[in-house]
Order: structure tokens, then C-alpha cells, then sequence
């Protein structure tokens, strides 16, 4: 019986003023904590549903991709429940892979590392291609370090990559709406 797994990165650089989902601010020591936690459980769960193979693994947050590694170890341990065609889905954020805070200078070694895994998709959330509209919604990157971002996901072997847009955020029109389309579908 194939199932969909969710798992909640509950890590974030910082809060962004619009976000409702449960996130607390990233430590390396609280998250390695909180991966053996979830393997911990995930091993309880498996063992008690031996035939059970996930077509779809989703890791949402928060911003996922800052506990890359963290993520790696989870998909050794949940390798053989998953479906050989699944789809297997990081959510990042172009600070989160750009940054040098938990990341090497370059994001490649994050998505190199979570392509080795077997992630197939990185979702990342763009929200907007005009930088006024992304400093009205209190985010960290701009435009240029989200298509930065992108285009290395693509570099790293991702051709499944998707941007997530907000619809009536401040400052937006319908002109900006579609520069924001323009900009998205110019991306790989």
C-alpha cells in the first residue's frame, strides 16, 4: 500500500512576519536532536507497517534545506519504504542554500548531497520576482539571489524544481504579477 510522507523541519533563520507554520530559530545541536526524533519514530512506525512503501516524501517547514545533512540520514533510514518512482521533495529557501550559516560557501554540496539521496524536487519559496514586493513580505533574499538559487539546484542535477508565488501580497499589481510569471518561467 503506497502513503505519502510529510516531515515538518520546524527550523527557520528567522521568522518571516506572514508565516503561520510552527518554526523556532535553527541550532545545530536542537536539530540534530530533533532528526534523531524523528528517526527514532520513524522506525517505531515502520516496524509496525512492514509492506508500507511511500510514493510521495515531502520535508516542509520551516526551511528544510538547512538541515540537509539531517535530511540525508533520514533518507538512508527510510530508503528501502520508498516507491522506486516517488517523488521526493526538499522545500528550501534561496537564503537557505546561499548562506553560509549552515551551509558551505556554495549550495552544491547541500544539493549535491540530497540529489545522492534520491530527493528528486526542490520546491523553493520565491514568492515574488520584484525585490520592493519581497522587502514588503520581510524576505531575506532578492530577486537575483532567487534565481541564483534555482539555477544552481539546476546546475546540481534537479530538473524538477518549482517556486512558490504569493497572489496579493503588499505592493503587488497586476503588472508586477506578471513580471513575477515572466521572471519564474525564465528560470529552469
Amino acid at each position: 500500500m503506497n502513503k505519502g510522507l510529510y516531515i515538518h523541519i520546524p527550523f527557520c533563520l528567522s521568522k518571516c512576519p506572514y508565516c503561520d507554520f510552527y518554526s523556532v530559530a535553527f541550532d545545530s545541536d536542537t536539530a540534530n536532536r530533533y532528526k534523531d526524533a524523528v528517526i527514532r519514530n520513524l522506525r517505531y512506525y515502520l516496524s509496525q507497517n512492514e509492506n508500507l512503501r511511500f510514493d510521495t516524501v515531502y520535508f516542509g517547514g520551516g526551511t528544510p534545506i538547512l538541515l540537509w545533512r539531517e535530511i540525508c540520514d533520514i533518507m538512508d533510514e527510510i530508503q528501502p519504504y520508498i516507491a522506486s518512482d516517488a517523488e521526493i521533495t526538499v522545500d528550501g529557501t534561496e537564503v537557505g542554500v546561499n548562506t553560509d550559516y549552515t551551509v558551505p560557501t556554495t549550495q552544491e554540496p547541500a544539493l549535491c548531497s540530497l540529489k545522492a539521496h534520491n530527493v528528486n524536487r526542490i520546491s523553493f519559496g520565491l514568492q515574488s520576482g520584484i525585490d520592493n514586493e519581497l522587502k514588503a513580505l520581510g524576505r531575506r533574499h532578492n530577486s537575483k539571489v532567487g534565481a541564483d538559487a534555482v539555477k544552481m539546484a539546476y546546475k546540481a542535477g534537479f530538473d524538477n524544481i518549482s517556486g512558490d508565488i504569493m497572489l496579493g501580497i503588499p505592493l503587488q499589481t497586476s503588472d508586477s504579477l506578471i513580471e513575477t510569471i515572466s521572471y519564474m518561467t525564465s528560470l529552469p
